[in-house]
C-alpha cells in the first residue's frame, strides 16, 4: 500500500479540536481568496497559450493546417480568458456582499455592553493625552521659571517695550 507523504497536502487539513466553531465568512472569504489565487495563475497561463497560438497563426511558413489549430487554440484561449474575467468580476462581487454582511452584523451586534467597553476605552484614550499634555505644560512651565529675574521668582520678566536695553 502507498502511504501518500504528509508534505504532499492530503494531510494539509489537520482539526484543531479545541478550537471554538469557526466563522463561516471568513472559510467562505478564505475560499473565494483561493479561488482567485488559482484563476490568476491559470489566467497567466492562458494568456501565454494564446499568445503562442496568435504567434503559430501568424507565421506563414507554418501549414494551412497548423495554422488553423492554432488560430482554434487562440479563440479557445481567449474565450477561457474571457470566461475566467466574468468569474473574476463575481468572486470579487461575492467578497464585497460577504464583507458587507459582516459590516451589517457588527453593527447589530454592537449592544450596550459593546457601547460601555467603547466608553471605557475611550475614556482611557482621553486621559493618557491629557496626562501627555499636562505633562508637556509642566516641562514648559518649569523651563519658563528657570528663565525668571532671580529677584521676583515665579514671575517672567515684562518684556521691553521702550527698545532701550536696561
Amino acid at each position: 500500500m502507498d502511504v501518500p507523504d504528509i508534505d504532499s497536502g492530503l494531510f494539509g487539513l489537520v482539526l484543531d479540536t479545541k478550537a471554538g466553531p469557526s466563522d463561516p465568512t471568513a472559510d467562505y472569504q478564505d475560499m473565494l481568496a483561493a479561488m482567485t489565487r488559482e484563476l490568476r495563475e491559470r489566467f497567466q497561463a492562458f494568456q501565454q497559450q494564446r499568445l503562442i497560438a496568435e504567434r503559430l497563426a501568424a507565421d506563414e511558413e507554418a501549414g494551412e493546417a497548423a495554422r488553423k489549430g492554432a488560430q482554434a487554440d487562440a479563440k479557445a484561449a481567449s474565450d477561457t480568458l474571457l470566461l475566467m474575467v466574468r468569474i473574476l468580476e463575481k468572486i470579487d462581487t461575492l467578497q464585497r456582499a460577504v464583507a458587507h454582511d459582516r459590516e451589517a452584523r457588527a453593527e447589530t451586534d454592537f449592544d450596550g455592553q459593546a457601547y460601555d467597553r467603547l466608553r471605557a476605552e475611550f475614556g482611557v484614550l482621553v486621559e493618557a493625552r491629557a496626562k501627555e499634555l499636562a505633562g508637556d505644560l509642566a516641562a514648559e512651565l518649569v523651563s519658563r521659571n528657570k528663565q525668571c529675574e532671580p529677584d521676583r521668582p515665579g514671575v517672567a520678566p515684562p518684556p521691553d517695550q521702550s527698545g532701550q536695553e536696561a
